[in-house]
């Protein structure tokens, strides 16, 4: 459906506090987010998001405490599912999961802007590199294929939001 999202890419992200978003999908107003992806201190990765009710999203059904290796490359990968859920992976493994919200079955709004290894307020000192946007649930299978397929020798088209439309 046109509310599903796939994100697949690079990421070297420094020593940061908790909580520090490597992608984050905004609103046009800066006043919150529709979903983020987060690296936390001690190498967890999670994800937040908002429901087309107004929720923000639950806690993850598990939580690997060193899934993500600060100052090293790791492939991150982000399936938000409305209306089922969300999975992150690192390096291809799901690192967790999460249950949608009750009721809910789409993201607050869209989003308008795209931080990309940064956070609303500043950088987290993040590097970002091959970032694929997908308008669809990816499986785990092809998350891994795409992953060990370089950005120059890959086929297809990439789906990108411009703010208006998937192009």
């Amino acid at each position: 459906d046109g509310s599903s999202l796939t994100f697949l890419f690079w990421a070297k992200a420094p020593t940061m506090p908790d909580g520090w978003s490597i992608l984050l999908g905004v609103l046009n107003d800066w006043d919150g987010h529709v979903f983020g992806v987060m690296v936390d201190s001690d190498g967890r990765l999670e994800a937040d998001w908002q429901s087309d009710t107004g929720d923000f999203a639950p806690a993850a059904t598990m939580i690997t405490p060193g899934a993500v290796a600060l100052d090293e490359w790791v492939h991150i990968a982000g399936v938000f599912h409305p209306g089922v859920g969300a999975t992150l992976y690192a390096n291809g493994a799901v690192v967790t999961t999460y249950n949608w919200q009750a009721g809910s079955s789409a993201f607050k709004v869209f989003w308008t802007t795209l931080l990309v290894g940064s956070y609303k307020w500043g950088s987290g000192g993040a590097c970002i590199d091959d970032l694929r946007i997908y308008n669809e649930v990816l499986s785990q299978a092809q998350i891994v294929t795409l992953m060990n397929i370089p950005a120059t020798s890959r086929s297809g088209k990439v789906k990108v939001w411009d703010g208006n439309d998937w192009s």
